[in-house]
């Protein structure tokens, strides 16, 4: 794709409304209100715990993505890999040290062949959310793919903010939480419901798995038919709702190579 120059945000916003309004200021104001309508609440953004304005999800960048008339192009600008390493400590026992994944991505936007913006994103296995799985028997060679499409996705979500002319509306949903949705809870029920690290965690393992959210909803009203949303799940039930998800997500590995012998 050739490129041809680089325009402002706010002439693709133009192209995208009527070009008699004078003011710049009121085209990005008729664009944002264009945005706020057209997206859904805890389907394309929501607020997660701990963050002060809403979180623009990657369905909510996908339509604005196609308001607008964009197509993402991807570049690699680093990636590392260092493998496990077993290590002698000082009192003579073995120690492991997992393998470690880094992706460093670049959006480009290009609107009829021309670029509009860029967004860089990056992910490791570092990150706390994938060392916490170590517990559960997941380790950094089973999440190298889920890295690379997560800073894949975040360099796509910077970029579109960016083009957008919304940062003052959504910040980036860094913690890939796609099916945490707007909530605001009393202390009484952080002390009965499972918490960030929890959510993150779940969350994590059905992205590693691609499972969509309306399958891990499935998965978690196994648990308890009564749970509307991963938000929902106390902390007795966790273990459970974790399980349950790691074990879809290995029927699905299995699957997959069994697909793939044929």
């Amino acid at each position: 794709m050739q490129e041809v120059q680089i325009i402002s945000s706010t002439s693709l916003i133009e192209a995208a409304f009527d070009r008699s309004i004078p003011s710049e200021v009121q085209k990005i104001n008729d664009f944002t209100s264009q945005v706020k309508n057209m997206l859904i609440d805890g389907v394309d953004y929501g607020v997660i715990p701990k963050t002060e304005k809403p979180c623009l999800f990657k369905s909510g960048g996908e339509k604005i993505q196609f308001l607008l008339g964009l197509t993402p192009q991807y570049t690699v600008i680093d990636k590392h890999y260092t493998p496990e390493q077993r290590i002698k400590t000082e009192d003579g026992k073995e120690k492991v040290i997992d393998s470690y994944y880094r992706y460093e991505f670049m959006c480009s936007l290009y609107h009829n062949n021309v670029k509009v913006a860029e967004g860089v994103g990056t992910a490791n296995t570092k990150e706390k959310k994938y060392v916490a799985q170590q517990k559960f028997g997941i380790y950094a060679d089973d999440l190298a793919n889920t890295v690379m499409k997560i800073a894949k996705k975040r360099a796509f979500m910077d970029a579109i903010i960016a083009v957008a002319c919304i940062s003052d509306m959504f910040t980036q949903d860094l913690e890939d939480t796609e099916t945490v949705k707007s909530m605001k809870v009393d202390k009484k029920t952080k002390a009965t419901h499972i918490d960030t690290e929890q959510i993150k965690a779940i969350c994590a393992e059905a992205w590693a798995g691609e499972i969509l959210q309306d399958e891990l909803l499935s998965l978690i009203q196994e648990v308890n038919a009564s749970y509307k949303s991963v938000v929902d799940i106390k902390r007795t039930d966790y273990q459970a709702v974790f399980d349950k998800v790691h074990q879809r997500r290995v029927e699905k590995k299995k699957c997959e190579k069994g697909a793939d012998k044929e």
